[in-house]
This record gives C-alpha cells, structure tokens and sequence, in this order.
C-alpha cells in the first residue's frame, strides 16, 4: 500500500529552469557568451556539475563555488517569478487528504523550496 509520495523541486513542481538559465548567463557573461538553448542540455543537472562542464567545455578558468554562490543569489532574487506547474497543487491536496504523506526532494536547497 502507498503511504507516501516522493517529488523532486525543480522541474517536476515548479517550472524554474528560465529563471536558473539567465542566472547562469549572467554569472558567465564575463566569461563565455551562452544562451538559454546553449543550457538545455544542462536541465537537472547540479549548478555546480553544470559549471564545471562549463569551465572543461570552453577551457576557461572559473571559480566554480563563488560563481554558484552568485547564480544562486540571483535566483533567490527572482523566486517570485518561479510558479507552480499547473495541476500541482490540486494534486497535492488530493495526496493529503488520502492521508500519504508528501516529500519535496531537491539539490535546490530547502530554504527557496519552502518560500515558493
């Protein structure tokens, strides 16, 4: 029997991925120029695994941890703008009231989980 539901955060909750892009873009823009499409393929992967790949990619000299302290800054910025996807919270609300209990797993952090 189902007691419980497992969720992860972005991608499957909430729609984020325009907002982590441009975050991305804007950290980088001193040093590559990229564009949303150039990121796509970088869709659930960790912002520091996505830097690093970044920094092999294009051969240039980054600070993966201060860079992801900054695009992570300018996401936190912009979580007003992160939305739910449509039918999530019905679906969440109809999980609660079959008495499953409800877990968000994210790489995200869980303080800008629990704002949106």
């Amino acid at each position: 029997m189902l007691k419980a539901v497992i969720f992860d955060f972005d991608g499957v909750l909430v729609n984020s991925l325009d907002i982590h892009f441009s975050a991305f873009i804007e950290v980088l823009k001193p040093f590559i120029k990229l564009s949303k499409d150039d990121l796509k393929n970088f869709a659930g992967y960790s912002s520091y695994d996505s830097l690093a790949e970044l920094k092999k990619r294009h051969n240039i000299s980054l600070d993966i941890e201060k860079l992801k302290r900054e695009k992570n800054k300018l996401v936190a910025k912009a979580l007003d703008k992160i939305k739910l996807y449509r039918g999530v919270q019905n679906t969440l609300i109809n999980l609660e009231k079959k008495g499953l209990k409800i877990a968000v797993a994210t790489s995200g952090g869980t303080d800008r989980s629990i704002k949106i």
